[in-house]
């Protein structure tokens, strides 16, 4: 068994993969610490598609699936929220 030694300051996201997607893809995340976590995805546009979360993560590593087959090939913005903490991934869908 792996043991974990540090966990991130406060959010870490990783690229998603596979990138570019069709049409699914998996967003990973760490967090160091329990906290209420607001994930959004957005086109270039500034608007906002769809909300994947908007509740409490315990700390450690997360991962959510996105599915964009209801969308037409471009790219979007997948944006992590923790308290004052943002980070922003690009994505592109290539359908």
């Amino acid at each position: 068994m792996e043991e974990i030694t540090s966990l991130p300051n406060s959010i870490a996201v990783e690229q998603n993969y596979p990138n570019p997607f069709n049409p699914v893809t998996r967003i990973p995340f760490s967090l160091s610490r329990k906290g209420h976590i607001r994930a959004r995805v957005w086109d270039l546009r500034g608007r906002m598609l769809t909300q994947l979360a908007d509740r409490q993560f315990d700390p450690g590593r997360h991962e959510f699936i996105f599915s964009g087959s209801q969308l037409t090939s471009g790219i979007y913005l997948f944006e992590l929220m923790l308290d004052n903490s943002r980070s922003v991934v690009k994505m592109a869908l290539i359908k």
